[in-house]
């Protein structure tokens, strides 16, 4: 079984977490732009992951690797039992290179806030609804920029 995310350019990503859901599905599909030269901040995430030995055939917890990015975004379908750990590595990697994080197996519906919807913008830009609280504290964009800033 695999926890699935996909990170994005901002720009694919759009203004509104519905269009980053949607653009995440569609890169996750293989449903992205074709002709266009992959994004240079998600092949700097690759080789990130690729460094660290995440898509290790015996140790990595990439499900598939390698992986292929377009110029939109990048699907990452990772292990399950280490989910914790693959969203702060994750977090951190979108984070670096300016991107955005979703989360395809989140509560998309946004009922219980804005971050139930999965999407987790990082960088000088990140957004916090005033009293939102997350339903997951790995989903805290707060905390993990302080730990990003700390690291």
């Amino acid at each position: 079984m695999s926890y699935d995310f996909a990170v994005l350019t901002r720009q694919a990503a759009g203004s509104d977490d519905a269009s980053a859901i949607t653009a995440a599905i569609s890169v996750f599909e293989g449903e992205t732009s074709t002709g266009k030269r992959p994004d240079s901040r998600l092949m700097a995430l690759l080789a990130d992951l690729e460094a660290i030995g995440a898509g290790d055939e015996d140790e990595g917890w990439i499900s598939v690797w390698p992986l292929t990015a377009s110029a939109e975004g990048v699907a990452l379908p990772t292990t399950y039992p280490n989910v914790d750990d693959n969203i702060v590595v994750l977090l951190r990697l979108a984070a670096r290179h300016g991107l955005v994080l979703v989360d395809l197996n989140a509560d998309n519906s946004g009922a219980n806030g804005p971050f139930d919807t999965g999407v987790v913008r990082t960088g000088p830009y990140a957004r916090r609804s005033a009293g939102a609280r997350p339903r997951h504290p790995q989903n805290d964009v707060g905390a993990h920029q302080q730990a990003l800033a700390a690291s």
